[in-house]
């Protein structure tokens, strides 16, 4: 087996993203609208907790004891060849970016306020952002490296390693997208990114 599973664990991690919590009093409605301030006191959510939520929504979604470190995964973690060479240097080619497959605007019966992400889940209902934007953020997130922290690297090779970088740049984009603060963006469940 070419891959050990200790790199499997490490792609997992890569796909951590803080999962929503619909009504978390101390992140504002959507569990990512609240302010700089509220999202840095918040817990981190470890690649385990958040796997875990995405076969149950309904599950704990926090870990107190949780690192920031377990939840972060390092730029060399998400491209382990360190190739630079694979990742662009110009504009991502807009067939490397999957369409969302999440309407904006559709709203949840069950939620006033919110309207329905990937797999009926509550999202804002500014969510997904046009694609043109969202195309025109994830270039200066990758050529960045990083956003707030979370490391971007967007590999046109098609490689396991490369589709899970890329994977983890679209999430890292489409959470971080308002450019304002760490986790101030849409949910991971504005887009189905696999």
């Amino acid at each position: 087996m070419k891959y050990s599973l200790a790199l499997i664990a490490l792609a997992a991690s890569a796909f951590a993203a803080p999962a929503l919590t619909p009504r978390d009093p101390q992140r504002g409605r959507h569990g990512n609208q609240g302010s700089a301030n509220q999202q840095a006191t918040a817990p981190a959510t470890t690649p385990i907790a958040t796997a875990q939520n995405v076969a149950n929504p309904g599950a704990s979604q926090v870990n107190p004891g949780a690192s920031q470190a377990a939840a972060v995964p390092t730029a060399a973690a998400a491209n382990p060849a360190g190739s630079a060479a694979a990742t662009t240097g110009g504009p991502i080619p807009d067939n490397l970016v999957p369409q969302f497959g999440v309407t904006p605007g559709i709203p949840d019966p069950n939620q006033a306020g919110s309207c329905l992400g990937f797999n009926n889940a509550a999202i804002p209902c500014f969510c997904p952002p046009p694609r043109d934007q969202f195309i025109a953020r994830l270039n200066e997130i990758v050529a960045a490296g990083q956003a707030f922290g979370h490391p971007a690297q967007f590999p046109t090779d098609d490689s396991a390693a490369s589709q899970a970088a890329r994977t983890n740049a679209l999430t890292v984009t489409m959470q971080n997208f308002n450019n304002t603060a760490s986790g101030v963006g849409c949910p991971k469940a504005a887009a189905n990114f696999q």
